[in-house]
This record gives C-alpha cells, sequence and structure tokens, in this order.
C-alpha cells in the first residue's frame, strides 16, 4: 500500500509493509537518501543478491525446486513448483521442507526466520563463507526428504 507520510519534514509516498505481528516495515531509509549518499544501499542489495544467488546455486545443483521471491533487500525462499506471483501464491509445496532446511541452518549458526530474510549491512565477507558452508548442509538435509 501507498502512503503519503511527514517523516521529519520530508513528505513523499513510501511503502508499508505489513507482517503477521503487526508490524509495519517502512521502507523510507531510500528515500531520504542517507543510505545512497555512503553507498550502504549499494551494499545491503550487494549481500541480498549474494545470498540469493548462493541458495539458488545450492538449491538448483540439489535438483530442488524452488523460486525466490522478492527484492534483494527482503526476500524468501519457497520449495515450490510454481510461480510466486502474489500473497496466494507465495507458498511451499511442502512447508515440512522449509522448517528443515531453516533448522539445518541454525545447526550450522545460520538464523532464517520462517518467513523473509531481511539482509543485513553487519554481514562480512566471512559471514558469508559462513552462510554458504550453512546453505549446503542445509540442502543436503532437505534433499534426502
Amino acid at each position: 500500500m501507498l502512503i503519503k507520510m511527514i517523516i521529519m519534514g520530508f513528505h513523499s509516498p513510501i511503502y508499508a509493509a505489513h507482517t503477521f505481528g503487526g508490524v509495519f516495515h517502512f521502507n523510507i531509509a531510500a528515500r531520504l537518501g542517507r543510505q545512497s549518499r555512503d553507498g550502504s544501499y549499494s551494499r545491503l542489495r550487494e549481500t541480498g543478491r549474494a545470498l540469493q544467488q548462493m541458495q539458488s546455486r545450492a538449491l538448483e545443483g540439489a535438483g530442488i525446486a524452488h523460486q525466490i521471491c522478492g527484492d534483494e533487500t527482503l526476500f524468501d525462499v519457497f520449495f515450490t513448483t510454481g510461480p510466486c506471483r502474489d500473497y496466494r501464491s507465495a507458498k511451499h509445496d511442502d512447508p515440512a521442507r522449509n522448517a528443515t532446511y531453516n533448522a539445518t541452518l541454525r545447526q550450522h549458526g545460520i538464523f532464517k526466520s520462517p518467513g523473509k530474510l531481511y539482509p543485513s549491512l553487519a554481514i562480512t565477507p566471512v559471514d558469508l563463507e559462513k552462510t554458504e558452508y550453512a546453505i549446503e548442509r542445509a540442502v543436503q538435509s532437505i534433499a534426502l526428504t
């Protein structure tokens, strides 16, 4: 939903995404230009893209049907053969597979919520290496199911 808000004297349409917990996430930092000045927003997108690509490579390599839906800054991996076009179609063919995937990531020190992935600027190249290793283990765990 697009809404207009006045934030610190800045009047602009912004996107508000509602989650089940009742929390609104406002994507206003890019509109305010703070992140674009120091390259933070570009780095955040690069990190998100890296996370998307490492998951796709591992899942495709194992022959596991999936869709990555969303933007580099907010996305999720769905274990499905169909396209994710809207809220109703963005679901797992086998929710237990998603639970196993997430649990295996946690066992290897990587937290992925049951819902969306929100990449962070705090993620380092070393963190990405650890994440890739955990993803490979998680893909192995669901390839067996």
